[in-house]
């Protein structure tokens, strides 16, 4: 009686089951069309604080955000166009899906997966957004690229003479508190990237070319951590680094403590294009035979602390 009393708590188990699966499979493709347009753009634009327009919203399936991220069922659409922070025009995203997982449901899980394909290359991005059914506002976001126009990318935060493509992972966790006090984590690689000249009040930074860009780390409780922060290839580019960083910021933002260690190695015409911002032999120390520098700076009460002589490593 008693394994065959398991068998029967087993039994209703699975009936349940399917009848859930039956009920949201209904709830899927008798939805009501009609209303599904206006409920995205007003859901989608109060969250994202912005103005959301998805064009010609239907059900379908939602194999494009994969089996693992997103789930069989999904909300197709021609494109999707968001303006954010008053911007002069919008974001458009080509082909995108909308998916649900349902069997995360089972584990007490919300799971929602967006794929689309960003800018004029047409670069696919996928978002997988995570909740647990009793805290939904213990979220958390996944975010891949592949081959993302930087430039693309920049607009968003109104930069503009940024260039390259960037391709690897973001994520963020613990967004009940804002953006601002989430915890990041990335792992990211940058190919031909462009930055432009920048103008400050201690001097002038030129603009700069990195033929290849690798940086992993991670931010949360107002500390920045970096490992590698590698710029650029050997007798390619005039800048080359393999750097480790560490940086802690107070309620400000000014920069407060860490270091900065690694190797760095520069042409000359770099060194004199930064004369104006830096000295470089003063800042970095003097480099070795190969044109290699090898230094740490320790950060204490503010950032001018950068500006010093730096503990030269073997």
């Amino acid at each position: 009686m008693h394994i065959f009393g398991k068998e029967i708590i087993f039994g209703s188990r699975l009936r349940k089951t399917i009848i859930g699966v039956a009920f949201l499979a209904g709830l899927v493709f008798f939805f009501p069309i009609g209303s599904l347009e206006t409920r995205l753009n007003d859901t989608l634009s109060k969250t994202l604080a912005g103005d959301v327009r998805v064009m010609n919203p239907r059900l379908g399936l939602g194999l494009r955000t994969g089996v693992i991220s997103g789930g069989l069922f999904g909300i197709k659409a021609d494109q999707i166009e968001i303006t954010l922070l008053q911007a002069p025009q919008p974001i458009t995203c080509f082909d995108p899906v909308i998916s649900p997982k349902i069997l995360a449901m089972f584990i007490l899980r919300l799971q929602i997966a967006i794929r689309c394909d960003l800018g004029d290359e047409r670069s696919p991005i996928l978002v997988v957004a995570k909740a647990p059914i009793f805290n939904p506002t213990q979220l958390s976001v996944d975010l891949e690229v592949e081959n993302l126009s930087i430039s693309e990318a920049a607009s968003l935060a109104r930069v503009s003479g940024m260039d390259g493509v960037m391709s690897g992972q973001l994520s963020l966790a613990n967004l009940e508190g804002g953006i601002g006090r989430a915890t990041v984590e990335w792992d990211l690689e940058l190919k031909d990237l462009h930055t432009p000249a920048l103008n400050t009040d201690f001097g002038s930074l030129p603009p700069m070319n990195f033929t290849h860009v690798e940086t992993e780390g991670s931010s949360a409780n107002r500390k920045i951590k970096m490992k590698p922060l590698k710029l650029g290839e050997d007798n390619k580019d005039p800048l080359v680094t393999d750097l480790e960083l560490e940086l802690g910021f107070a309620g400000n933002g000014n920069l407060t403590s860490g270091f900065i260690q690694g190797n760095l190695k520069s042409t000359p015409e770099f060194d004199r294009s930064m004369a104006s911002l830096v000295n470089m032999d003063q800042v970095f120390g003097k480099a070795k035979n190969n044109g290699t520098r090898r230094f740490r700076k320790n950060i204490e009460g503010n950032f001018l602390s950068l500006l010093g002589p730096p503990e030269e490593h073997p």
